[in-house]
């Protein structure tokens, strides 16, 4: 038996309902998905009723009609049910995924749990124990489930909603797996396009990126991801809210934008709003302005324009602050200077500077990595969160998120790798002189960014200075102990290149655990350390407010959060 999905089986049941022609806007705006969806959706349906000899007809025009005779063919009819049953019985996470959908994207409206049981085809029990499980995921955006007897539906500020819609979203996108043709012209990726048009119109998307493209060409700046896409997605969420009569209200909070207001932005804001009202037949009020406003200003826009001095010189003095301070703190966490890496000064100001503005208007982003990143880079990771966390006494940046730290993390995880990859290596070869000149050029190759300070023979080697050498390669075993070595082969094979990163790379591991021993006695304030963990602790780690940073696998650091001045936990 074919299965159908559940919003494919919702639209037959639509067409069911209808004796008359309607164009497939109508389906669209009561399934909340877009034309293209529903097109490709026909053809599916169409290839499934056609077994039963049930047949749509479709009118230029006038729009689509199944035929009158679908609701008396009974094993059209029960293979529909059996169908529907088998497929909303599939997973309980994706139905409340599907009802939350329904409840943010229709928020005027009520729907009550024997409507949501009949559709489902589950009991009412199942449905009531779904809204609990909403209802605890809408409290972190400050938004209410109101049950009353007209219905349940949701209840908050405009702009919590539209958070929770790009949160929902965004949870849409990580588990989108459909296969789907691109436009030739786009700058998002295939399965985040999919998701996308699921919900919003194709039209609409693309007229969005289109707009967001011209922005980019008058302020001379291309977004990268995932700024690109937290954009695109804002706006047409703040597009379809606002065809549905929801504004943000002017009660909200607009003070800021007068603080730090960007002229030259603001005027290609106000050039993009004009063709969204154009387009959409909207009216778009100042609030809705600062809304559009503030995601453009922290999609990095700043970046490009400070050439022009249109930013106050606070706010790029303190990005400023905040880069050197976050590098001079890891310098010292490390034990590697990396106050002289220019990648890592320009890479991470570029990035500091629009997540300023995201921490001042309150902008989430979300990092597709960061599971991966808390695997791989658990300690960098850890670190920078605690950075952040020394850090906020001096700088308004408490309520930033580890998906924002972990970008963070992995400009100082490159610093990290290219001050490993900075060596000055010390060659020693038998005697040869053909082969460890080989040698030699096969490491600069492997390693370009290594210094070769010599390249000495086995019985030379007590002769030479190593108080600035780094490393050691050998083609022969070496008797040395205060200076780390590695045997490899003449040719320097693969496998020896590979030996040499790791040896390296777990060097700098150890070195960086055996600092955590000392990193207590450097702090002032709120940091506790497990490492000498004992009953007494117990007391104070159940009484107190803590935040848990995980540094590696066993080694755990707790922040007393519960201190306004962060007092030392002892």
């Amino acid at each position: 038996m074919d299965i159908l999905t559940s919003r494919q089986i919702d639209f037959i049941k639509l067409m069911l309902e209808e004796s008359e022609y309607k164009p497939i806007k109508y389906f669209t705006e009561k399934l909340n998905v877009s034309d293209k969806t529903l097109q490709k959706d026909l053809k599916i349906i169409g290839n499934y009723i056609s077994k039963f000899n049930v047949k749509i007809d479709a009118k230029r025009g006038y729009g689509i009609l199944i035929d009158s005779n679908a609701s008396s063919n009974i094993e059209f009819i029960n293979n529909l049910n059996i169908n529907l049953k088998e497929k909303n019985s599939v997973s309980v996470d994706q139905r409340r995924v599907e009802i939350l959908k329904m409840l943010l994207l229709n928020s005027n409206s009520s729907t009550s749990i024997n409507q949501l049981s009949e559709k489902y085809y589950v009991s009412k029990t199942s449905i009531v124990n779904d809204l609990k499980y909403i209802e605890e995921w809408l409290k972190k955006y400050n938004i209410k489930l109101s049950k009353t007897l007209e219905g349940t539906k949701i209840l908050g500020k405009e702009t919590d909603i539209r958070k929770s819609i790009a949160s929902l979203l965004e949870d849409i996108l990580d588990q989108n797996n459909e296969e789907d043709k691109l436009p030739e012209i786009t700058r998002i990726e295939l399965s985040t396009f999919s998701a996308l048009s699921n919900i919003f119109d194709l039209d609409s998307i693309m007229f969005i990126e289109s707009i967001i493209w011209e922005l980019e060409e008058n302020l001379d700046y291309t977004i990268s991801q995932p700024y690109y896409i937290n954009l695109i997605t804002h706006i047409l969420i703040c597009i379809k809210r606002l065809k549905e009569g929801n504004q943000i209200e002017s009660k909200e909070d607009k003070i800021k934008l007068l603080d730090n207001l960007n002229e030259k932005v603001y005027e290609n804001v106000i050039n993009l709003i004009g063709k969204i009202e154009e387009r959409y037949g909207v009216s778009i009020n100042n609030e809705e302005i600062y809304y559009i406003y503030k995601y453009i200003v922290s999609s990095g826009f700043g970046n490009a324009l400070d050439n022009n001095r249109l930013i106050s010189e606070n706010y790029i003095n303190n990005s400023e602050e905040v880069t050197n301070m976050m590098i001079d703190i890891m310098s010292e966490f490390l034990n590697i200077n990396l106050r002289e890496d220019e990648l890592l000064q320009k890479g991470l100001l570029l990035h500091i500077k629009p997540m300023l503005n995201r921490l001042n208007y309150d902008i989430q982003i979300k990092n597709p990595l960061l599971k991966e990143i808390k695997e791989r880079f658990s300690e960098i990771l850890g670190l920078c969160m605690l950075s952040i966390r020394l850090m906020s006494p001096y700088y308004n940046i408490t309520n930033i998120s580890i998906d924002e730290i972990s970008y963070i993390a992995t400009y100082f995880q490159a610093a990290v790798e290219r001050s490993v990859s900075s060596k000055r290596v010390l060659v020693v070869c038998h005697s040869g002189y053909g082969t460890s000149q080989l040698l030699a050029t096969r490491l600069k190759r492997a390693f370009p960014q290594w210094t070769i300070v010599d390249i000495v023979s086995v019985h030379r080697l007590s002769e030479v200075d190593m108080t600035n050498i780094d490393f050691i390669v050998s083609s022969v075993d070496i008797d040395i102990k205060d200076k780390m070595y590695i045997v490899v082969s003449a040719l320097l094979m693969d496998r020896d290149v590979n030996n040499i990163k790791n040896v390296l790379m777990n060097a700098s591991s150890e070195e960086n655990s055996r600092n955590f021993n000392n990193l207590a006695l450097e702090m002032e304030g709120n940091i506790f350390f497990n490492g000498n963990y004992n009953k007494e602790i117990d007391y104070i780690l159940s009484n107190v407010k803590l935040e848990q940073v995980n540094l590696s696998k066993y080694y755990k650091i707790y922040i007393n959060t519960s201190y306004e001045e962060n007092k030392l936990i002892t």
